[in-house]
């Protein structure tokens, strides 16, 4: 690796401050942390349910707009410069210079995305983004939250699918 890129990544991420109000964090009120999950949703249109039905004390919730960005061969520099990958470190308490997890803001990550193709490929990028803190894994904070693919209101009832197979039987 070039020590100048790395230095320049490094200068970058450090002026990143983790205490950076992000508008898209919608925050739990629990002063336990580790009590407190955190739902990463894909996009705004989820938000309406989430917040009529979460447990504000430990629930929070961050949005997506799109997909997340792939993270594998790119300099810390390039994520840096992406407003989603800020946001979600910001408000999950995370740094690109330090492995340490021990500022996490949550016990729970938990990936809510769409049950379709978008929907695994954004859960596929995020996974390998968290990647680069093992801990995240090895202390089993990361989740995903398997939702509806469809829902059918019949009257006053909710019927949920969660496969194509499922609904076609």
């Amino acid at each position: 690796i070039n020590k100048k890129i790395l230095a320049d990544d490094n200068k970058l991420a450090r002026g990143i401050s983790k205490n950076v109000k992000v508008d898209k964090l919608i925050d739990c009120s629990s002063k336990n942390r580790n009590d407190c999950g955190i739902f990463i949703m894909e996009g705004l249109s989820a938000l309406g349910d989430f917040r009529r039905y979460r447990d504000p004390k430990s629930q929070a919730a961050y949005t997506l707009r799109g997909k997340f960005i792939n993270t594998n061969s790119i300099t810390n520099k390039n994520i840096m410069e992406n407003e989603e990958a800020i946001g979600l470190l910001s408000s999950l308490g995370l740094s690109l210079l330090d492995v340490d997890i021990s500022n996490i803001r949550y016990g729970k990550i938990i990936i809510a995305t769409d049950m379709d193709t978008d929907g695994d490929n954004i859960c596929g990028l995020l996974l390998n983004f968290f990647s680069k803190w093992p801990d995240l894994f090895n202390n089993k904070l990361i989740y995903r939250a398997i939702t509806p693919l469809l829902v059918i209101k019949q009257k006053k009832e909710k019927i949920f699918f969660y496969s194509f197979e499922e609904f076609e039987d």
